[in-house]
């Protein structure tokens, strides 16, 4: 397990945009054959479908084991695009205890579904769990799990801010 850094503020855990380095291999899915649940390594994310809606709990639940240090970072960040209306969970063990969020019902764009961690050093694991909004097919992605340190992004977003405010290079 490596932690990438991509700027003073972030850092990709797994990239799962890239077939070379994603680690989707790593992953538990839990099984869903029967609501035709299907999850696969495409060439710029790992990528996931089901048929129909369970009878109950979540469309996909998703685990990884990490144990990896955390203590430069204060969140989590999930990069996803989920079926229209659904909602996803990111749950994540730590040594600080379970932290988890709730994201609102997916609209109809990528986003990043960010967890707090409060005060965690270190990251046991990690599941993903996402409730179908409606009965039938749906179908997604994952881009990448990261790590994020808020306070350093604040200031590394002013000081871009800042550079792009000076109307000579225009």
């Amino acid at each position: 397990m490596r932690l990438t850094p991509i700027n003073e503020a972030e850092a990709i855990i797994d990239p799962l945009w890239d077939p070379a380095l994603s680690g989707l291999s790593q992953w538990t899915l839990e099984p869903g054959a029967d609501r035709g649940l299907a999850m696969w390594q495409n060439w710029c994310w790992a990528a996931f479908d089901w048929a129909r809606r369970p009878a109950s709990g979540p469309a996909l639940r998703l685990s990884r084991t990490f144990g990896l240090g955390c203590a430069d970072y204060d969140r989590l960040v999930l990069s996803v695009m989920a079926p229209p209306g659904a909602v996803l969970r990111l749950i994540a063990e730590t040594d600080a205890g379970q932290r988890r969020v709730q994201a609102p019902p997916a609209g109809i764009q990528k986003r990043e579904v960010t967890l707090e961690l409060a005060g965690a050093t270190r990251l046991k694991s990690v599941t993903i769990e996402i409730d179908a909004a409606d009965d039938g097919i749906a179908k997604g992605w994952f881009n990448w799990l990261g790590l994020q340190h808020s306070g350093r992004l604040t200031r590394k977003l002013q000081a871009e801010a800042e550079t792009t405010r000076d109307q000579r290079w225009e």
